[in-house]
């Protein structure tokens, strides 16, 4: 699973031009491009769990972001130690361990990268996972999901982060949505350079985005 495809980004012809590989010619005007042509790199979005301690990621419930996700496909979620071990409840109950291949292209959505917070992190996710409520019998779709145990660890954190931990649908809103929003962006235009090689947007001094699809 490819973390990062290196999307290439470069200016010609009033236009920018996105590739994977960097064509010897300008594909609009086919002149042949120069030292001056300068080309730099989309940001990728996704990281590996391992490599994120003290993080709240997600990533498909099924395949990966860059290949199979569409808007609205069901995400799973999961948090990960100081250590990196990630706890995940799903159909399996909760398990912890090594993040698999399958959380290597994922979005972290919440963490916290001070250090006087990572033994209250660490001790609000072990008593969290301590419930018995976590088993493969208590899990339900709907009810009791992994976002479910995901709230529950934060509420036990008592960190402050302005919003009512009570709901799911308010934590989704703001801090998984616009995420997910983002990586669609890139993932689009991911998907239309490998259909056409390569992908050209007019560039737009009104815009301050990088790229709009």
């Amino acid at each position: 699973m490819n973390l990062d495809p290196g999307i290439l980004c470069f200016d010609h012809c009033s236009s920018r031009i996105f590739c994977i590989s960097l064509p010897d010619v300008c594909p609009l005007c086919r002149a042949e491009l120069t030292s001056n042509t300068i080309p730099f790199r989309i940001p990728c979005p996704f990281k590996r769990a391992v490599q994120n301690p003290c993080s709240i990621l997600v990533r498909p419930t099924e395949g990966s972001f860059l290949s199979e996700y569409e808007p609205n496909d069901d995400l799973h979620v999961g948090v990960t130690s100081s250590a990196g071990i990630l706890f995940e409840f799903d159909q399996r109950g909760l398990t912890r361990g090594t993040p698999s291949d399958e959380w290597n292209q994922s979005l972290v959505v919440f963490g916290t990268g001070r250090a006087e917070n990572v033994e209250f992190w660490d001790r609000a996710l072990h008593l969290t996972a301590g419930s018995d409520q976590w088993t493969s019998e208590m899990y339900d779709e709907v009810q009791l999901n992994c976002f479910n145990f995901v709230i529950e660890f934060l509420k036990c954190t008592r960190m402050n982060i302005g919003i009512d931990l009570t709901a799911k649908r308010t934590f989704i809103e703001n801090y998984v949505s616009q995420p997910i929003l983002r990586t669609l962006k890139y993932v689009n235009l991911y998907r239309a350079i490998v259909r056409d090689g390569i992908f050209v947007h007019p560039k737009d001094p009104s815009k301050n985005s990088l790229y709009a699809l």
